[in-house]
């Protein structure tokens, strides 16, 4: 895409509703005063214009009129188009000018954004009767009083929100972000404020924390009564199994468990607390554990026929797991010693609790002429790393001669 050195733009009358617009009452939106950008075209474009509504920033969109001396007014919130924001800052869609056509908010070679700390506009926006428009041009600039709501733009979001929390009995506190404080009993009043970040103490002992993991710092200036009910809603697409997960609130410099309810269908989890402080989702430490499940052989002539079972009996599924086969001398098979290996194979994508068998024909050779046991031994590389091995070898329950 090139930059437009020179365009002539004809002036057009704006319409009655326009013209209404510029001359009636003046509404800030939430675009801080002397907000411009600019294009080298058209020249300047007030984002924070005396009247008319005003632009206003939300997690979802920027709304409102801008306006510029030369090219009039631009609506941001056309009826087919629109500026969409994805909650964290980052600006898509078109807006429309009725002298000037589309203006597209994430070109090829440009875009907008919003930096979601301070509310700077920067980058570019492209019309392709105009241009190039530049957001923070050297002596301009566009900022917003809009910061993200906790967990816009996704599960996992940041953000700081407060709300005045009334006297009374009962008294439910509602949040942006889905998260809801309820109060048994509010004495004096004051404010609520939630602070989710990234960033906090270690997940509770045999449990994790999201991917990524939020922390729900929540505090209150009100007096209250507790107790106090909290309920987060949390991601499920975070989470190995969300039917799991609980809500733990840090406590005396510890995590405990406060949950009341998990419900899974609008995956909001609340707790039962005396106090505030920070709260965070974590779930059990999803357990890797692969059996040795089953094992039988007959011998036939120089074949050995061996029927062994695999059972993932974790709460993953395993990308692969080898299975080594042995004759052993007695039941106690560990793969080595005075094992001898006879054969190995893969198991490939095994679903939790799921088995898997395999029917291998095997020619003894070389053994030493003895009595032997057949075994397996799930894992036998150590592929990946169990908590509990344990269970990994199995023998069939009695020997054969050689």
């Amino acid at each position: 895409m090139k930059r437009i050195n020179q365009l002539k733009i004809p002036f057009v009358l704006l319409t009655t509703l326009l013209v209404g617009m510029r001359t009636g009452m003046a509404f800030a939106g939430n675009m801080e005063s002397g907000s411009y950008a600019y294009g080298e075209n058209i020249g300047w474009i007030n984002f924070s214009p005396s009247q008319g509504p005003g632009v206003t920033v939300t997690d979802s969109a920027v709304a409102g009129y801008a306006w510029g001396e030369n090219i009039g007014w631009i609506n941001l919130a056309p009826t087919y188009g629109g500026v969409v924001n994805d909650g964290a800052g980052h600006l898509s869609g078109y807006a429309w000018a009725e002298n000037v056509g589309w203006i597209n908010f994430a070109p090829t070679g440009g875009g907008v954004t919003i930096d979601p700390a301070t509310g700077v506009f920067s980058g570019d926006a492209w019309g392709e009767n105009i241009g190039w428009i530049n957001f923070a041009p050297t002596y301009g600039g566009v900022t917003t009083s809009w910061r993200p709501s906790i967990g816009s733009g996704g599960g996992g979001g940041t953000g700081t929100e407060s709300q005045n929390t009334p006297t009374g009995s009962n008294v439910n506190i509602s949040f942006g972000s889905g998260v809801t404080v309820t109060f048994s009993s509010v004495s004096t009043a004051g404010d609520t404020t939630v602070t989710a970040s990234n960033t906090g103490p270690g997940a509770p002992s045999g449990f994790q924390l999201g991917n990524p993991p939020t922390y729900y710092d929540i505090s209150t200036t009100a007096g209250y009564t507790p107790p106090i009910t909290v309920c987060i809603p949390y991601d499920p697409n975070q989470y190995v199994d969300p039917n799991q997960a609980k809500l733990f609130h840090y406590e005396n410099g510890s995590w405990k468990d406060v949950t009341i309810s998990n419900n899974t269908v609008t995956h909001i989890l609340c707790g039962r607390v005396n106090s505030l402080s920070p709260f965070a989702v974590a779930e059990p430490i999803p357990v890797v554990d692969m059996k040795a499940y089953a094992i039988s052989a007959t011998i036939g002539g120089a074949n050995l026929y061996v029927s062994s079972t695999v059972q993932n009996s974790g709460d993953l599924p395993i990308a692969q797991v080898n299975v080594g086969l042995y004759l052993s001398p007695d039941k106690a098979i560990t793969g080595d010693g005075n094992d001898i290996s006879i054969g190995n194979y893969s198991v490939s994508n095994l679903a939790a609790n799921a088995t898997n068998t395999v029917n291998s024909t095997l020619t003894i050779q070389n053994v030493p002429e003895g009595s032997y046991y057949v075994g397996m031994v799930a894992n036998y590389d150590q592929l990946f790393s169990e908590g509990d091995t344990t269970n990994n070898a199995r023998s069939t329950s009695s020997a054969f001669r050689t």
